[in-house]
């Protein structure tokens, strides 16, 4: 998703799922229909906003929400893929009983991650939050349990340094897991069988890595930060996001 742009394609690798995948910065980003770039330009763009000291609290914190949000989304191979638009025009598809207008990057977006949890269509707000909470609490301990994560980086004077190599990571999935099928298969079979069984490792795999490079890069974002504010310039800031 690029900011003020209307698709929901991030880097959009062009390549060929399931023989080959790959991500190829900046083609990918410049010969896209994202006239403006892409997310690792967008992540680019939002972290030098937020490390300009001239622009004004609300921006600053803006651009940060965004930056949450696209490295989040870099973690969900079909928002790294341009194949039949990152799997949007895969459908009709079932998992188990959602059928109807169902697409197989809604599968990857809502429906793994709610079967991983345990969450119901229906589920309050209050319900929701703890489903994450607890999901939370377990891929911390999942990545606590593994070795040291070989793509950890912070570099928040490169940001495509970082991002770069997680969409790269992301992207290999597509032809792995999300797209190692015929497109008759999608629509003729039910994910939240054997397929789901084996996307759901790679969901949490990539969601719990994203959450540890996320902390890494907004502690190195807020060192950075304060580092450049006086004490009086902390506080607004502070005052603003409450």
């Amino acid at each position: 998703m690029l900011i003020g742009g209307n698709s929901h394609g991030l880097a959009d690798a062009q390549d060929q799922p399931p023989q080959s995948c790959q991500v190829s910065y900046p083609q990918d980003c410049t010969n896209s229909a994202h006239k403006n770039g892409c997310i690792i330009d967008a992540v680019n763009n939002q972290t030098s906003l937020f490390l300009d000291q001239s622009q004004d609290p609300t921006t600053r914190f803006e651009a940060l929400k965004y930056i949450i949000h696209f490295i989040g989304d870099l973690h969900q191979p079909l928002h790294i893929e341009n194949a039949y638009r990152g799997g949007n025009e895969i459908t009709p598809v079932c998992f188990a009983h959602a059928c109807s207008h169902n697409n197989l990057h809604s599968v990857w977006d809502k429906y793994i991650p709610d079967k991983i949890t345990g969450t119901k269509n229906d589920a309050h707000h209050d319900q929701l939050i703890e489903a994450a909470q607890k999901w939370a609490e377990k891929l911390y301990n999942a990545n606590a349990a593994q070795d040291a994560d070989p793509l950890a980086c912070a570099n928040i004077q490169s940001p495509s340094d970082c991002t770069l190599p997680w969409a790269s990571e992301a992207n290999t999935y597509v032809c792995s897991t999300a797209m190692k099928e015929s497109i008759d298969w999608y629509q003729n079979n039910d994910l939240s069988l054997d397929y789901y069984d084996s996307a759901a490792p790679v969901v949490e795999y990539l969601i719990g890595r994203a959450g540890e490079r996320l902390g890494a890069y907004l502690n190195a974002l807020v060192q950075a930060a304060q580092g450049g504010q006086s004490a009086g310039e902390r506080e607004k800031v502070e005052l603003r996001k409450q």
